[in-house]
């Protein structure tokens, strides 16, 4: 009826993120009663902030919401710092507005190891449990070399030597 005030969560502001670390997957139990706006650059989220570790070069990010009410809404973003930086996700997919209480949302090959910033925003105003999981994106690369001394590594699947003489056998 409106009689009542909620405290802010203790993670609602970007400054005051909750760490996740692993091992991984975790699952940490959150609410967004009481949340402010946090980002002026995203006005009308209301959203809880977390912190979360990337032990890998390169980081698969999966994200799994469970909320204890019907969803309206629902969204997260990474971010490299507070309210920019925005890292986009590579799939968003969720229950649907009023259908129910899940979203999921995958973020592949994220720069690490270091940390990553992201608010979660959910409506209604709710406790969620989130689990994070976190698995390192596999980048195969080669070293190559002719006659015993080193060319480059490369990522890619082919490699042009343009510095050779035809009709030259190179090992």
């Amino acid at each position: 009826d409106g009689c009542c005030t909620y405290p802010a969560p203790a993670n609602d502001d970007c400054a005051d993120a909750e760490a996740v670390t692993g091992p991984y997957p975790v699952t940490v139990p959150g609410s967004t009663v009481g949340a402010t706006v946090g980002c002026a650059n995203i006005p009308s989220w209301t959203e809880v902030w977390y912190e979360l570790e990337l032990p890998y070069g390169a980081n698969n990010v999966s994200i799994h919401i469970e909320a204890t009410e019907m969803l309206a809404n629902g969204g997260l973003n990474l971010m490299t710092e507070c309210c920019a930086g925005f890292i986009s996700p590579a799939s968003y997919d969720w229950a649907g507005p009023g259908v129910g209480n899940w979203l999921d949302i995958e973020f592949v090959g994220v720069a690490g190891p270091g940390t990553v910033l992201y608010p979660l925003f959910v409506a209604p105003e709710t406790d969620f449990n989130v689990t994070i999981n976190v698995t390192e994106l596999f980048i195969t690369s080669f070293n190559l070399y002719r006659d015993g001394a080193s060319l480059t590594t490369t990522t890619d699947n082919g490699y042009t030597d343009s510095d050779v003489s035809a009709g030259t056998e190179y090992c």
